[in-house]
């Protein structure tokens, strides 16, 4: 190990990418509510102001670790012969993915414009998809819009479920459930027990997968009213 004059070890120099990797070391270890300014500097052996020498504030920081999370997604080259929901589904579920490994990370991307360069390269993509497939722009552009924030919403529901294995979830959802009047609410009471049967990842599947079926549906209907219009 290298030493200073002094006798102590050296420092490694501190930079942009070595704060973004500490953050995202914290988090993992520690989640997303752990992070802050100081607990960084804590654990690079400096003080909070060196780090805005790098960032001018907390959120830029976040924006630099989303950055770095959502390049872990791999981009499809195109995939000929791939269905376009196939594509998109995939798409988005690896980035469902790449936020889980970062719990709470997702938090700092509710009610955000979507900026992360990164998010706006998965972002494009998605488009692509939808305009090649025959979308028309207003309705891709939506649908983007949309998937965006389920698999933001999806990805936050998982990390707060596996933050506590579950348990209090299942716990709180169980006590809920057990107190309904079964003559007024006759149907959840009914099927109470088959909302504990899925796990956060099954239903984050499944709010995808049914998002996209129903842009599929929604085009196929597009075409039919045209083509009774057109009257073919």
């Amino acid at each position: 190990m290298n030493r200073e004059a002094g006798g102590g070890a050296s420092k490694i120099p501190l930079t942009r990418q070595l704060i973004v990797d500490c953050a995202l070391k914290i988090i993992t270890e520690r989640g997303f509510g752990a992070l802050t300014m100081r607990s960084i500097a804590q654990k690079l052996q400096t003080g909070p102001a060196a780090l805005y020498v790098y960032f001018n504030n907390r959120q830029s920081l976040v924006d630099a670790l989303i950055n770095s999370a959502l390049a872990e997604v791999k981009i499809p080259d195109a995939e000929g012969g791939v269905a376009w929901d196939t594509q998109l589904e995939a798409l988005a579920m690896r980035t469902v993915e790449s936020l889980v490994r970062y719990p709470g990370l997702s938090t700092g991307m509710v009610g955000r414009v979507p900026s992360a360069d990164e998010l706006l390269r998965i972002s494009e993509t998605y488009l692509k998809i939808l305009l090649d497939s025959g979308h028309d722009e207003i309705t891709s552009l939506l649908a983007v819009d949309v998937l965006n924030s389920i698999v933001i919403a999806e990805a936050n529901e998982i990390t707060t479920f596996e933050a506590t294995l579950g348990k209090d979830h299942l716990d709180e959802a169980e006590n809920a459930l057990s107190r309904l009047d079964p003559e007024e609410f006759s149907r959840l009471s009914r099927l109470s027990h088959v909302a504990m049967l899925s796990t956060p990842s099954e239903r984050a599947q499944w709010a995808i997968h049914t998002f996209i079926r129903g842009l599929g549906a929604n085009e196929r209907s597009s075409t039919a009213v045209c083509q009774a219009s057109a009257g073919l």
